[in-house]
């Protein structure tokens, strides 16, 4: 897993992990209703929509009618969703629009003629509304932030985008951006109320383009956008929340403003998965990015295979092993133990690597993307971290990027001591980046308090 610079957290012995997955509902509260007309990738941004602004509805992706909501099979070849390049790519039978609607912008007057299907649909008749008042505000916060990221030359976060309509000054005008030819656009009144996002076709299936626009909807800057790619997550929104082993089940709960949300079981059936060192223990579980594509997986070191179980966006595949012969690396402190396995992002290609620290050498495995080389020494003399509570240790050790270059560096607790050595083809010699923590090594080990955690 990467981290975009660690954060420090001292924390006594829980039976929950705070990592650096961020976890959002994967869709809506529904599985996509129409996969043979939307890719997941599209239901999981309606989702992520629907999360960003409690309140706000659905207004519909797929519909059959002219333009990116339909799938370019279904529109004529001259039709203008079709005929650019960058719509000719992706699959051609998926629509590429999404109607984010939001109700205090609809008029305060009674609804009539409204229903289910043309509210998913996305077909929203003007005179279904009694034009009374309306308040702007929420759907102008998300589309200043659209106008604005198109209109500035050096903010490439919409590039894979057609066009967006909105609201964004409560004049009763539609204002809009189109993307791909760089000016102003406008259309009906309808998107006073939601705001409608066209998607270059080829981007589709694509997780990091829906990740890019919702960066703008979030408001961050460009930087801070750049910065939060180095976060790989379950959700792809890059704020860290609760992972929760709690007997067989892992359960999620989302990072809210105010702390975190009730939660969400995502797999069962990893009762005997807290450690070989607990009774009937077979192994543990480890989160980490193996694909690339910065959604964390979920990585079983099971006896002695590594299992890698993709994250397919609300909950995990059936996995599949990729590498074996690692029963001896569950820890020094069990039976027969040889030292222990880490995964981190070794040389920032996005993958997470196989980090085995064998008795007092660190060793890297680089992910092949089907598993993992053979690998190579970068460091050694690291034989008393694996741990206080291991006879005659010193301290353990610790992977995560503390500069923000995307490559996981070795962060080192020796006795009171947070060393950092950064990540430059092997190690440097390192700095303290902080000290004071000698009672933060485990309850396990004598007048501890607690354990350190980077997140």
């Amino acid at each position: 897993m990467r981290f975009s610079k660690f954060r420090l957290a001292a924390m006594a012995t829980s039976a929950t992990l705070l990592t650096g997955l961020a976890v959002s509902p994967a869709a809506p509260a529904v599985a996509n209703p129409n996969p043979a007309r939307i890719t997941d990738a599209s239901w999981w941004l309606m989702g992520q929509l629907l999360d960003l602004e409690p309140g706000s509805q659905n207004g519909g992706i797929y519909a059959s009618k002219p333009g990116y909501h339909n799938t370019r099979n279904a529109n004529d070849s001259d039709d203008y969703s079709v005929r650019h390049a960058k719509d000719q790519g992706g699959p051609g039978d998926k629509a590429a629009a999404y109607d984010w609607t939001f109700p205090d912008a609809q008029f305060a007057g009674d609804l009539t003629g409204m229903s289910p299907a043309n509210d998913f649909a996305g077909v929203i008749d003007p005179g279904d509304f009694k034009a009374l008042a309306a308040d702007y505000s929420t759907i102008a916060k998300y589309s200043k932030r659209l106008l604005a990221s198109g209109k500035d030359d050096s903010d490439d976060r919409l590039d894979g985008w057609k066009e967006f309509f909105g609201q964004t000054n409560g004049d009763r005008e539609v204002e809009g951006y189109d993307f791909r030819s760089d000016r102003l656009s406008s259309s009906d009144d309808s998107h006073l109320w939601h705001i409608h996002l066209s998607e270059n076709r080829e981007q589709t299936e694509s997780y990091d383009n829906k990740r890019a626009l919702l960066s703008v909807l979030r408001g961050e800057t460009v930087e801070e956008w750049k910065r939060g790619k180095l976060y790989d997550s379950f959700s792809g929104d890059a704020r860290a929340d609760l992972v929760v082993h709690s007997g067989s089940e892992i359960s999620i709960r989302k990072a809210t403003n105010g702390g975190f949300d009730a939660g969400a079981l995502v797999t069962t059936g990893w009762g005997r998965y807290h450690g070989v060192d607990v009774p009937n223990g077979l192994g543990r579980l480890h989160y980490a990015d193996f694909d690339g594509d910065h959604l964390t997986d979920l990585i079983v070191h099971d006896g002695s295979d590594i299992n890698v179980r993709l994250n397919t966006g609300g909950g995990f595949d059936s996995g599949k092993t990729v590498t074996t012969g690692w029963g001896r690396y569950h820890g020094l402190h069990v039976a027969n133990g040889l030292g222990r396995i880490h995964f981190a992002d070794y040389n920032a290609d996005g993958r997470a690597d196989l980090i085995v620290h064998d008795g007092s050498d660190i060793n890297v495995r680089l992910n092949t993307g089907s598993g993992f080389d053979s690998g190579k020494t970068v460091t050694t003399g690291w034989g008393r971290y694996h741990g206080q509570h291991i006879t005659n240790g010193l301290g353990r050790l610790f992977f995560a990027d503390y500069n923000g270059d995307g490559k996981d560096d070795l962060i080192v607790h020796d006795g009171s001591d947070v060393n950092v050595r950064l990540n430059v083809g092997g190690f440097d010699s390192g700095t303290t980046a902080t000290t004071g923590w000698g009672r933060f090594h485990g309850l396990q080990v004598t007048n501890s308090l607690g354990s350190l955690n980077l997140a």
